[in-house]
């Protein structure tokens, strides 16, 4: 089934994950931003790179966490700041994030309105978006500030789908983690996981590559009309 005809509503909601959802290939990327993350830590800890390497693992054994802005957050260090510095110091370009006019084909025959839901900074997304020439196609970006520090799939951070619900708005959730996947639709909400070697432990609907636009039936869910 195209993923087109999933939710076909004028007034519904297409809520997507940003990195491996939105676009493939995030490695490169995840790579570079570690490593202003370990630069950050090391000059405002004034420690060395080995050292900053080992911080940095400590740190998030610490405060239980996989993201380290969280991590900095809890010992005072201001979020913008090292947002600015790290994930902000990232050209997308030079790791092979470019305009993707097949992206922004398929997410303009979506019907409804369009949001991101990110564990990653908002600023960071937008600047992705931009990269893959599809922001002017989201109206809204909840990142990390906007979800209060709290990382899916904490079931604080999908209130956005769940005011959606308690509204009748038809909802569709995509994303490329199961986990994710799970607690949406536990909610009762149309899910798409997409890429991934867990297809079949899915419910509702999965996909390889939102480019590809073709969604593969994988659980007891119906299109939401």
């Amino acid at each position: 089934m195209d993923i087109r005809g999933l939710q076909t509503s004028p007034h519904g909601l297409w809520v997507f994950d940003n990195d491996g959802t939105l676009y493939r290939g995030t490695e490169t990327l995840r790579k570079a931003v570690e490593e202003k993350m370990i630069c950050f830590i090391s000059q405002h800890f004034r420690i060395s790179r080995e050292e900053a390497v080992e911080k940095r693992e400590c740190l998030l054994r610490q405060y239980q966490t996989k993201y380290t802005l969280i991590a900095l957050k809890g010992e005072g260090i201001d979020p913008d700041l090292f947002t600015a510095e790290t994930y902000l110091a990232v050209d997308p370009r030079t790791c092979g994030i470019v305009r993707d006019r097949r992206l922004h084909e398929v997410l303009s025959d979506l019907v409804g309105e369009k949001v991101v839901l990110t564990n990653n900074p908002a600023p960071f997304a937008r600047m992705i978006l931009k990269a893959l020439g599809i922001e002017g196609l989201i109206s809204h970006v909840y990142g990390m500030a906007e979800l209060s520090y709290l990382s899916k799939p904490h079931p604080s951070t999908f209130r956005l789908v769940q005011r959606a619900q308690e509204n009748d708005i038809p909802v569709v959730y995509v994303d490329d983690h199961l986990d994710n996947i799970l607690a949406v639709h536990a909610l009762g909400v149309s899910t798409v996981l997409v890429g991934g070697g867990n297809a079949m432990k899915a419910p509702g609907y999965h996909i390889s590559s939102l480019n590809e636009a073709e969604a593969t039936y994988v659980g007891a869910q119906r299109a939401i009309v």
